[in-house]
């Protein structure tokens, strides 16, 4: 059994460790390797998937807008999302999900938070939250508002997906409960920088961050020296690659099978 993750660039990624422990659990023999696929071959991957035996895909940036036109079929999801991160190919066919969604409600339902009637502002506008606006207003949520530094490119890109959101500048936040930053902002190896400074975030009660490298950005760090609460990415990664094993062998995993590899990465990236 073949599965891998496509992206332009994928330099140390923790989505192997990831997946050979979920493998493990089902009893599948198979192996999950990073593929970089320069841009001018990304829409050869359908075929590449059906020459290779590839059974399923993960797909990162830059790849998961463009592939929407080169697959047989996409879930509903994906329709309403504009984004994908999964393929399966599955008798002669390629179908692309969407599970970065349920990864974004993962994280928060296994934090405690009940995003329904909260007030919620996502920095970024990019690819990263489509998803997260998805899951969000599927959760129930009062608002969503996007703080974005270009305001039209927002506009253009997210509204037509998501009608209902409002979209700002990124400098004067609006009040409200959870803060959700989207953005690479922070990620290792750049850490020491946050998206926004301390008195935006002291605007919010719940602080959340989709970057899990480090496990504490600096953007958590401030919220958490003025006693917010913290919500880390890594148990979104983890999310998402669970429900992306469900859909490629259709079969349901064990939350406990989630909770140990969570446990798992978050001694290795604490040894680091």
């Amino acid at each position: 059994m073949k599965l891998g993750l496509i992206g332009e660039k994928l330099g140390h990624s923790w989505s192997g460790q990831i997946h050979e422990r979920l493998l493990a659990w089902q009893k599948i023999s198979g192996t999950y390797e990073l593929i970089e696929v320069p841009r001018d071959q990304v829409m050869e991957i359908p075929k590449r998937m059906e020459a290779e035996g590839i059974t399923g895909l993960n797909v990162t940036i830059p790849y998961k807008e463009t592939l929407l036109a080169g697959l047989d079929g996409l879930s509903e999801e994906v329709k309403k999302i504009g984004a994908l991160n999964t393929i399966l190919y599955q008798n002669g066919k390629t179908c692309g999900y969407n599970t970065d969604y349920y990864g974004v409600l993962y994280m928060f339902q296994r934090a405690g938070v009940n995003l329904a009637g909260k007030k919620v502002t996502l920095l970024g506008a990019g690819g990263a939250s489509k998803a997260a606006i998805y899951a969000i207003i599927k959760a129930g949520a009062a608002s969503v508002t996007v703080a974005a530094r270009n305001i039209p490119k927002a506009e253009q890109t997210l509204k037509a997906h998501f009608p209902e959101i409002h979209i700002q500048g990124i400098d004067d936040l609006p009040p409200g409960d959870v803060l959700l930053n989207t953005t690479p902002v922070g990620m290792y190896p750049n850490t020491g920088s946050s998206v926004v400074g301390e008195q935006e975030i002291r605007k919010y009660q719940i602080v959340a961050d989709m970057v899990y490298n480090p496990l504490k950005t600096e953007f958590l760090k401030l919220a958490e020296a003025n006693g917010l609460k913290c919500v880390s990415g890594l148990a979104m990664l983890v999310g998402q690659a669970v429900r992306a094993e469900e859909i490629w062998f259709s079969t349901k995993i064990d939350p406990e099978v989630g909770e140990e590899i969570l446990s798992m990465l978050t001694v290795q990236m604490e040894g680091r």
